[in-house]
């Protein structure tokens, strides 16, 4: 309204008389001279100049207003932007100097020994909570809003007689306190719990998900291709077998192999033969054939074992029940099993004979379970080290031997498929692909090539020349193929001939020899080698020396 008063005022009011009220120029008793005169003159204009002049008080004063509170607004900005840092801090105990309240608090690094803020109640403080501190570290002036939730994490022992913690943290050994709120009932050897290393307080336990550090994954469509040479006899065995212990329960019940003493299947083989490829193409198998889902895990050596009394038990239980709720047809993989099912009856091996003892309980539940569709795979390549209560119990065993000639032939064409590229390529590619699988063969069979790796001696000074043959494993044909391969796309990258060549071959093999050499030695060669008499020492393995490192081709100059 003022303003609308001003506007319709100006309309009245001469020209001269609204410049030289808004002239902010002129002397204040100069501008009332002339207002005051300008009323004596015009007294029926008085009232439009008082409008006028309110009317422009009143714009000037919501101007004002307007200004103070963006000023008030920037205050508080700049407030903030230069208002000190707080630090926050972890409060660990009170701490009576004097007089004053003060607090025992841990920042960085280090613990300090501060006062009291007046308008902080030490008696709200508890063990554990998160405060803050002000600029100079030297007082505690609030607690912090923010609930710390993350820090490292140790594994519980047990507790002392004064209610202290120890945990253990790889091979270090901690003893904590625990905050204010984390209760002290119900906790188990190995379970986490998370802590702050400079209060050397614990706040959290977390529990592990039961399972999850075991994978159950539905068993991968692999084709039975896959498997060649001696195994193919042998995975059409392990399929039956898999068959009647997993879904033909009728058939079994019927010839009396449901007894509950038949625990599972033990694969007997040297390193790199596919025990673990036999078992995934069985289960892959077995689920075509059922037409239904069936799961598979595979545990690795050291998965179950822990160094805290009880946990390794618990990963049993665990690990086999999250392979029981995942479905009804499953297979657990135990790779390996020499190095967690050794022989009972050391002096050193107490843990590990309540080990096997929990995974024969475990096997035998599934066992005596008429309705379960789980079966036990059990791989070793040291048979002889395995406790004779778990290999009794694993009747059903299967052999799986190294490739011989005739096996490697059928291998190799896994492993150099038609679809890759060769040189020479076009109406030759198929048999330079022939030609290559010969070369491999020959080279690693033939008993005049130059494939000897090593020299064992023994201690009666006799001695034993160690062949390629002797070691070569389907895993060594796959090796030596791929290296050839890659050979081949590394010179075409280069802008070389396309497709793997008889060169490439060669030289695959040449690094494949070179690397068996190296691998055998007096710690593993009995390994390898499952036929060295077990009464004769040792006394060293040589590696055989090859004059020639490489093929050489000669060229005839013209």
């Amino acid at each position: 309204m003022p303003r609308r008063t001003s506007s319709s005022s100006r309309q009245t009011i001469p020209d001269d008389v609204t410049k030289m009220l808004c002239d902010e120029s002129l002397p204040l008793e100069a501008r009332y001279a002339m207002l005051s005169e300008f009323r004596q003159n015009q007294p029926e204009l008085a009232t439009h100049v008082d409008r006028y002049l309110l009317g422009r008080m009143s714009a000037q004063s919501e101007g004002l207003r307007r200004a103070e509170r963006s000023f008030k607004e920037m205050e508080n900005v700049l407030a903030k932007l230069t208002e000190p840092p707080l630090h926050p801090a972890i409060y660990v105990a009170s701490a009576e100097t004097g007089a004053v309240p003060t607090a025992m608090i841990a920042h960085g690094n280090a613990w300090r020994v501060i006062p009291i803020a007046d308008d902080l109640d030490p008696e709200s403080l508890a063990v554990g909570d998160a405060v803050l501190l002000n600029q100079d570290l030297s007082a505690v002036i609030r607690k912090s809003p923010m609930v710390v939730c993350f820090g490292e994490v140790a594994a519980f022992d047990h507790f002392t007689e004064d209610g202290r913690m120890l945990v253990r943290r790889g091979e270090q050994e901690e003893v904590i306190g625990l905050a204010d709120g984390v209760p002290r009932e119900d906790w188990q050897p190995g379970d986490l719990v998370r802590w702050d290393r400079t209060a050397r307080l614990g706040f959290e336990r977390i529990r592990r998900a039961e399972g999850q550090e075991f994978r159950v994954e539905q068993v991968e469509d692999i084709d039975a291709d896959r498997v060649g040479g001696r195994a193919r006899q042998t995975l059409d065995q392990l399929v039956s077998a898999l068959m009647l212990m997993m879904s033909q329960k009728k058939v079994a019940r019927k010839y009396g192999l449901l007894d509950g003493k038949q625990l599972g299947i033990l694969m007997i083989g040297p390193p790199g033969c596919g025990k673990t490829l036999m078992a995934r193409v069985s289960a892959a198998q077995v689920q075509r054939n059922l037409g239904r889902r069936c799961n598979i895990c595979v545990v690795k050596p050291g998965q179950f074992e822990d160094p805290y009394v009880g946990v390794t038990q618990r990963r049993i239980r665990e690990c086999f029940k999250a392979l029981r709720d995942a479905g009804e047809f499953g297979l657990l993989f135990l790779d390996e099993v020499e190095s967690i099912a050794r022989v009972r009856g050391g002096s050193m091996s107490q843990h590990g004979d309540k080990f096997l003892a929990a995974l024969l309980a475990e096997m035998q539940g599934f066992a005596t379970d008429g309705d379960s569709g789980i079966v036990v795979i059990a791989a070793t390549n040291r048979v002889d080290l395995i406790d004779p209560a778990l290999v009794e119990r694993l009747e059903m065993q299967f052999e799986i031997r190294r490739p011989d000639m005739r096996s490697a032939r059928q291998i190799l064409p896994i492993h150099l498929q038609e679809q890759f590229p060769y040189h020479p390529n076009g109406d030759q590619a198929a048999r330079t692909r022939l030609d290559l699988i010969e070369l491999v063969v020959s080279r690693l069979y033939a008993p005049n090539a130059d494939n000897d790796l090593c020299t064992i001696r023994f201690r009666d000074n006799t001695q034993r020349v160690v062949n390629c043959r002797e070691v070569v494993s389907g895993r060594i044909l796959e090796q030596v193929c791929r290296e050839a391969r890659r050979r081949a796309a590394f010179r075409e990258v280069a802008g070389g001939v396309e497709g793997v060549c008889l060169d490439d071959v060669e030289h695959a093999l040449a690094d494949t020899l070179d690397k068996l050499r190296g691998q055998l030695a007096l710690h593993n060669v009995r390994q390898y080698l499952a036929d060295l008499p077990q009464d004769m020492d040792i006394v060293a393995v040589e590696p055989v020396q090859r004059r020639v490192t490489r093929r050489h081709q000669y060229v005839n100059g013209v």
